[in-house]
């Protein structure tokens, strides 16, 4: 009996301080004549204690995390309440992140489904880092997928967070007077030029700059000029004429590489439209000025 007030004290004591609002299946258990007052407070204690810790661990989660993969690149997640996660979003990328909803009410799992499938993890906290394990399709084993670490986001550098996926660094220098990148996806055909980092690292030094293409590192211009005359070909004629090429080159990219990609690709297409993407310095968004 003693054991029984210290337990029944203890949840009423996580009712009061939990801040938890009373559901409407609570208010009908608490209304129901079957129960006696004892039972019903133990419910509705109990209730509210696993409501508290729900209301605990989604306000864990909720932040702006980067998810590392096995290689070292990352992908951001902004889990902005129990149902939303916004995934590589950010104020340069308002068009290409994407929206899943997610599940945060089970126990130790972040459920997250988009319209063409989603992802079950199961979630621990290790310290400050959360580890999202998935099941092996093959073995039905658990397995690390990623390992996740939160951060401040207006202290994040957007053009890192916006590259995260790639395994280079891209760090854009802001421009004034920049233009807007076209709308048209379809008509966007982009290179990407950086240090290595990630799976990358294993094979190339520290400091050197590489060219990024279709997820492959190129080290001949021929390469390049072969991959726009593969982006030509998929237009029809009338769009040719409109495709734009984007050098996504971090800010410190010796300008001997930029000048010899340019010359590349002009002289076999002399008319192409090539642009280097940069921050606008006016409003700190994605801009392009022309090469």
């Amino acid at each position: 009996m003693k054991y029984f007030k210290l337990y029944f004290l203890f949840l009423v004591l996580i009712t009061l301080f939990s801040g938890c609002k009373i559901t409407d299946y609570e208010k009908e258990v608490m209304q129901s004549k079957e129960k006696s007052f004892g039972d019903k407070a133990i419910f509705l204690a109990e209730s509210q204690f696993y409501n508290a810790q729900y209301q605990w661990r989604a306000r864990k989660l909720i932040g702006h995390w980067h998810f590392y993969d096995q290689y070292g690149t990352y992908q951001t997640y902004d889990i902005t309440d129990s149902a939303y996660v916004w995934i590589n979003y950010n104020e340069l990328n308002k068009d290409e992140g994407f929206l899943m909803f997610a599940d945060l009410t089970k126990q130790d799992t972040l459920a997250m489904v988009f319209e063409c499938g989603g992802e079950k993890l199961h979630f621990s906290f290790k310290n400050d880092t959360l580890l999202l394990v998935d099941e092996d399709y093959h073995s039905k084993t658990p397995v690390l997928k990623y390992m996740a670490t939160k951060h401040e986001k207006s202290k994040c550098n957007a053009s890192l967070d916006f590259y995260g996926s790639l395994p280079v660094f891209i760090n854009l220098p802001p421009v004034s007077n920049a233009e807007s990148m076209i709308s048209n996806k379809s008509l966007q055909s982009h290179l990407y030029i950086g240090k290595p980092k990630g799976y990358l690292k294993r094979k190339y030094a520290h400091n050197q700059d590489i060219v990024f293409i279709n997820d492959r590192p190129i080290s001949q211009n021929e390469e390049i000029t072969q991959f726009i005359n593969n982006e030509l070909d998929k237009l029809d004629d009338s769009e040719r004429p409109k495709l734009e090429v984007y050098l996504n080159a971090d800010k410190d990219t010796p300008p001997a590489i930029l000048d010899s990609i340019k010359t590349a690709i002009h002289t076999t297409y002399p008319d192409l439209k090539l642009y280097r993407i940069v921050l606008q310095a006016e409003t700190g968004k994605i801009g392009k000025v022309k090469l």
